[in-house]
């Protein structure tokens, strides 16, 4: 046959020979090769950009920020503020923020990631995390979902905010106003009418007794007294002295 080159293919029963491709249709598919290989380049280097703008937003934040996986609670991206309090990409949210070994529970640490798994929404919390030398620190748990083509929650982006010196000072105002209120619960006011002697100045109580005044004004108000002479009683009682 020349310079056809056998090249079998079977189709109906009938034998097909192919020749070799030309000059020509060689260049042609190099040109096309060469096209895709610099689309992939280009989409390889857009993906790169698009990846490298997006380590860079997550390294300006000043917060904790991750994403954890919904299925077995562990840490799957985490920015330098995460990892500098012990969260990273080696295990649980549970294990690494709580140092436990189960998921929190409702009672005292309410997870947002149940909490999202039912509802599909955002979710806040507070909790108490330990940092990775072991130190609590108050924060409040911003929780939001990530929906997969069946809209299931497969992941949870999670960003926390420390407020414990907020909740110091919440801690603080509580004792102060209980202060003032056991203190307020224990001062007892004088009101309305007292009958009191024009002469000996003693005050009729309401079982009928008359009392010296500084003894009634102490068993009805938290007054404390201490006696002295006025100049003037003093000079009717020392006239010799004063």
């Amino acid at each position: 046959h020349g310079n056809w080159t056998a090249a079998i293919v079977v189709k109906s029963r009938n034998l097909l020979i192919m020749p070799d491709p030309t000059y020509e249709e060689l260049v042609q598919r190099v040109k096309v090769l060469e096209k895709e290989n610099q689309k992939q380049k280009t989409g390889d280097e857009k993906l790169k950009k698009q990846n490298g703008f997006l380590n860079l937003v997550l390294e300006s934040l000043s917060h904790p920020f991750y994403v954890i996986n919904a299925d077995d609670y562990t840490i799957q991206l985490a920015n330098s503020a995460a990892q500098a309090q012990g969260i990273s990409g080696e295990g649980t949210c549970y294990a690494l923020s709580h140092k436990r070994q189960t998921p929190c529970d409702f009672k005292e640490h309410p997870c947002p990631l149940e909490i999202i798994k039912q509802t599909k929404k955002p979710v806040t919390v507070e909790h108490i995390h330990y940092e990775s030398h072991g130190s609590p620190r108050h924060v409040e748990v911003h929780g939001h979902p990530i929906l997969d083509d069946e809209g299931r929650v497969s992941r949870m982006i999670e960003y926390t905010l420390d407020i414990t010196k907020r909740k110091q000072i919440e801690e603080e105002r509580n004792q102060l106003i209980k202060s003032l209120q056991d203190s307020l619960a224990k001062i007892k006011t004088l009101s309305g009418m007292l009958p009191i002697c024009a002469s000996c100045k003693k005050i009729r109580d309401d079982k009928g007794y008359w009392n010296q005044i500084e003894t009634y004004l102490h068993k009805h108000s938290e007054a404390e007294f201490s006696h002295g002479i006025c100049p003037e009683c003093a000079k009717k009682l020392y006239p010799d002295i004063i």
